[in-house]
């Protein structure tokens, strides 16, 4: 004999479950949309030195952010992160280190979650040899790629 109170537990946990599974492919849906930026300045992505000039950035995956400019397209891991208040605008992160530009984070306006790029050896290289300096944050605006 099954008892009330442990069918009511399996339910809750039962839509418990249902609705975490549903929102999560619409969150991941929205950072997959392609979203457009002009950046003024070399920069790292993952592994490899951009430089400047339009890119296109979107979710590749979970935990793959993807940027495109020119003929080649550049993959950086990054994990999604949650704020308290919901983004006020689109952009673009870069920490920057002197002249040395590292991709960090990309925001969506109007969403409390947003993509951070993990740090690479090469940012790691550049702020251990920078410990005396405090990164600051350079923000560039998104707008949604134009297909």
């Amino acid at each position: 004999m099954r008892k009330p109170w442990l069918a009511k537990l399996s339910n809750v946990f039962a839509a418990v479950v249902a609705v975490a599974s549903l929102s999560s492919p619409a969150n991941a849906q929205n950072h997959r949309t392609p979203l457009q930026v002009d950046v003024p300045f070399t920069f790292q992505s993952g592994d490899r030195r951009l430089s400047e000039g339009r890119y296109i950035v979107w979710m590749e995956s979970d935990h793959i952010t993807a940027i495109r400019g020119g003929s080649h397209t550049d993959f950086v891991m990054s994990n999604r992160e949650e704020d308290l208040q919901p983004a006020k605008k689109s952009k673009i992160v870069f920490k920057r280190y002197g002249d040395q530009y590292f991709l960090s984070e990309v925001w969506i306006v109007g969403k409390k979650t947003y993509i951070k790029c993990l740090e690479t050896s090469a940012e790691k290289q550049t702020r251990l040899a920078n410990v005396s300096t405090v990164p600051q944050d350079v923000d560039l605006a998104l707008v949604e790629a134009k297909r």
